[in-house]
């Protein structure tokens, strides 16, 4: 597509009221405003927009007064930020700036208020993140985002080095958006990324994964991360970690969900790479005992597909379903094992725990007068009968059974 494509497609396009609102409020006080950010690409795309940003030349505290019969919120003052309620819908306002010098390799020292547009949006990350929008749909696009967008590219605004030096996590946004959007990453912006990724051991686990997150589950997230490893960027996000290349091409043809992925990702490194990994992308405690539980689950799989394909779906539940998938992705085990198993997760008679079974503790002390301390062994015995369908999961059949256990 080229750039008259899509300028041709915005005339059509309808700008929300509340945003409308707030871009008239400003030009009826004779202020400008526009439409900035992910919000102008995404209409530009004719893709959802789900944030809605503008940027102004007021200062904050003259927007509240212009909007005093909204409901106003001092989301970011201190950067120029107010968050204004129109009818429910939540709009950010900041006031044009510029940022001062950058020492954390992630915030600036201060904010200086301008009265340029260029000026805001010459300090932002991507060209495809640096046009404006007005009220009358006309468009402000000094770096040449446009151009960027209709070449499905991604070009640091300016001098990439110095976007990096700056914030390190844009590195990690500008994986992200490949993963997202099928882009491909410019490349100078592609060959800063790399020389400028050890500035990522200052960014916070909490951020680097959320940005790990949207990648890895992101649609076309192979090409992004084997982009990632050949330019060492996990040498700083998962230190002395091997990763084979062939085996992560394919990674977005599973399901996007994360534990499942991040097993995939995971599957060849030892426990304690694993542990450390877990540790610098800041797995929550679920989401790593869920991987773990994957992968046991996996290699259990793949050195037996020939094991009660019942009792591993007893043993790991839907966890089962993920492993087979990524055996199957991997063709480590027959073309049957995924369908079976997705067969016994959905059959009504399997049970799932000691709890699912018919009868209890009181009904087998009651016909048996057995000691308590042999319950554990009879139930479990019984619930293997159950998951193996040797025996309904009925009360009186279960109760039989047990004759048989005892002998």
């Amino acid at each position: 597509m080229n750039e008259q494509f899509y300028m041709s497609n915005l005339p059509y396009y309808e700008i929300p009221t509340p945003v409308k609102t707030v871009l008239a409020v400003f030009g009826a006080h004779g202020y400008r405003a526009y439409i900035v950010g992910g919000a102008v690409r995404d209409i530009m795309r004719g893709a959802p927009v789900h944030d809605w940003d503008v940027a102004t030349e007021t200062p904050p505290e003259l927007t509240k007064q212009l909007f005093c019969e909204y409901p106003v919120y001092d989301t970011g003052l201190k950067h120029g930020t107010v968050t204004v309620n129109v009818d429910g819908e939540l709009i950010e306002i900041t006031t044009f700036r510029t940022d001062g010098e950058y020492k954390d390799s992630r915030h600036p020292e201060n904010v200086m208020f301008t009265d340029s547009l260029y000026e805001d949006l010459e300090r932002r990350d991507f060209t495809i993140n640096a046009m404006a929008l007005n009220l009358y749909k006309d468009l402000e696009d000094p770096f040449r985002g446009m151009r960027d967008l209709a070449n499905n590219e991604i070009c640091a605004v300016g001098v990439p080095l110095d976007r990096f030096a700056e914030d390190a996590l844009r590195i990690m946004r500008a994986y992200r958006f490949s993963a997202t959007l099928l882009y491909t990453i410019e490349e100078k912006t592609l060959e800063a990324t790399s020389i400028c990724a050890y500035r990522l051991e200052y960014i916070s686990r909490e951020r680097i994964n959320e940005e790990w997150k949207k990648i890895l589950t992101a649609p076309f997230c192979s090409k992004a991360i084997v982009t990632m490893k050949k330019y060492g960027i996990f040498t700083f996000i998962f230190p002395g970690l091997k990763l084979d290349p062939e085996y992560l091409k394919d990674l977005e043809k599973l399901p996007p969900i994360y534990t499942l992925r991040s097993a995939a990702f995971f599957k060849n490194c030892t426990d304690e790479k694993f542990a450390e990994a877990s540790s610098r992308i800041n797995f929550t405690k679920n989401e790593a005992t869920e991987v773990k539980s994957i992968l046991e689950a996996y290699r259990s799989l793949v050195s037996d597909p020939d094991q009660s394909l019942r009792r591993f779906c007893y043993r790991y539940g839907k966890l089962a379903e993920y492993a087979a998938l990524i055996a199957e992705h991997d063709l480590l085990v027959p073309a049957r094992i995924l369908p079976e198993v997705r067969a016994i997760l959905s059959d009504t008679s399997m049970i799932w725990s000691r709890k699912d079974l018919k009868i209890n503790g009181n009904d087998i002390i009651s016909r048996y007068n057995l000691p308590k301390r042999s319950l554990s062994e009879i139930t479990e015995a019984l619930v293997l009968l159950v998951v193996d369908q040797k025996v309904e999961n009925e009360r009186e059949a279960l109760l039989s059974a047990i004759e048989n256990i005892i002998e």
